[in-house]
C-alpha cells in the first residue's frame, strides 16, 4: 500500500521504474498547483507491522523524463492520458467516452503519440526517511534517517553517521 502525502490530495498516476521516488500526472491539475514544494510518501505493510515514510522536496522531472515514461506506457494508456483532463469536473461517463473515442480518431495511423505538453513527473528528493516496526506492545522501533544539517554538531550518544551527509537516530514510540 502506498500513500502520497501533500497538502492537498494528490493521486499517483504511476510510479515510475526511472525512480521510486517519481510519479506521473497532469501538471494542471489541482494539487499540482500547490505552493508548496514538500510531500511525503508512505509505503505500510500491515500484515508485516512494518512502515517506510520519505519526506523532501517535490521537483518536476525532465521533459526526457517524462517523454520515456509516457512512451513506456500501453498505446491505449497514451490515448487516455491525452484524452483526460484529469481532476477537472464532466459532465458524465459518456463524455468521457467520447473524449477518449475522439483522441482515438485523431491519433490513428500516427506511429509515435505526442507526450501531452501538460502531462510528466515529479520526484521526491527525501531530507528524511523514517523506518518503523510495530510490536505487539506500545514499544515500537523507529530509526529516523536525515541529512545532516549544515555546521551541525550531533551528540554521538543520540546520533551516528549513516552515510555520507545522512545521520541516523533511535526515536521513542
Amino acid at each position: 500500500m502506498c500513500h502520497l502525502y501533500h497538502n492537498q490530495a494528490l493521486n499517483v498516476d504511476h510510479l515510475s521504474n526511472l525512480n521510486p521516488m517519481s510519479l506521473f500526472a497532469n501538471w494542471l491539475s489541482e494539487a499540482r498547483q500547490s505552493a508548496n514544494p514538500y510531500a511525503s510518501v508512505v509505503f505500510y505493510w500491515p500484515a508485516l507491522h512494518r512502515q517506510v515514510r520519505f519526506d523532501g522536496r517535490v521537483e518536476r522531472l525532465s521533459a526526457d523524463d517524462s517523454d520515456r515514461d509516457f512512451h513506456s506506457r500501453p498505446m491505449e494508456n497514451q490515448l487516455h492520458l491525452i484524452a483526460n483532463a484529469q481532476g477537472k469536473a464532466i459532465e458524465s461517463r459518456e463524455a468521457i467516452e467520447q473524449r477518449f473515442e475522439r483522441v482515438c480518431a485523431e491519433m490513428e495511423g500516427v506511429d509515435i503519440i505526442p507526450r501531452p505538453a501538460d502531462w510528466g513527473g515529479y520526484r521526491l528528493v527525501p531530507s528524511m526517511i523514517e523506518l518503523w516496526q510495530g510490536q505487539d506492545n506500545w514499544r515500537r522501533d523507529r530509526l529516523y534517517f536525515r541529512k545532516r544539517r549544515e555546521g551541525e554538531v550531533v551528540d554521538e550518544k543520540l546520533t551516528r553517521t549513516a552515510h555520507g551527509d545522512w545521520v541516523v537516530e533511535r526515536l521513542m514510540p
